[in-house]
This record gives structure tokens, sequence and C-alpha cells, in this order.
């Protein structure tokens, strides 16, 4: 991740505490869990990538049924469910691979 990070004078007095005490150090278990976890590469799920299909279908019906309930016509609405459905699917698959980059 890109995010940027300002330490306050009270974290950089506990980061510079665990530093000193040798906790935290480059070859220490910490630093290689932090290593193995942040460096793991992006990789897809099919059951994540089902759920957003899911959650997006469902949120498009029920924005249908909230138009329809107002008195507004809706048109297509398979169609637009379906089209919801299958973009959250390729977002999640999209995000899970290539990650999310902040600004």
């Amino acid at each position: 991740m890109n995010r940027q990070f300002h330490p306050t004078s009270s974290t950089l007095y506990v980061l510079n505490f665990f530093d000193n005490m040798g906790w935290f150090d480059d070859d220490s278990d910490q630093a290689a869990a932090y290593d193995e976890v942040m460096n793991a590469p992006h990789k897809s799920h099919l059951s994540h990538e089902l759920i957003a299909a899911a959650a997006s279908y469902e949120a498009m019906k029920g924005y249908e049924k909230h138009v329809r309930q107002n008195g507004q016509p809706a048109s297509h609405e398979q169609a637009k469910e379906i089209l919801a459905g299958l973009s959250g699917f390729f977002v999640d698959k999209l995000v899970e691979t290539k990650g999310v980059i902040f600004a």
C-alpha cells in the first residue's frame, strides 16, 4: 500500500523504544511475519467474486424495487441486475489480483 504515514511524537517514542530494545529488527520473527503478509502475491478467490456478484445483483434488484414503489417505471430489470452482478464480480477480481492503489 502506498498510504502516507505521518507519525506523532508518541508514536515515534514507542517505535524508538521497540527499536532500541531489539524488538522488530529486520531479522526478527515479527519482521519476517510482517513481510510475509505485506508482500504476499495478490490472488483472486471465486467465493469472494461470487459474493460480490450476488451483493451487486441484490443491490440493483433493491434499487429497481425502490423505483417501482415510487411510481417511476423500471426498464430492462433483469438485464440491469445481471450487469450489476457481473460488474461486482469483475471489480472484485480486479481488486484482488491487482490490489488497491491509494493516491
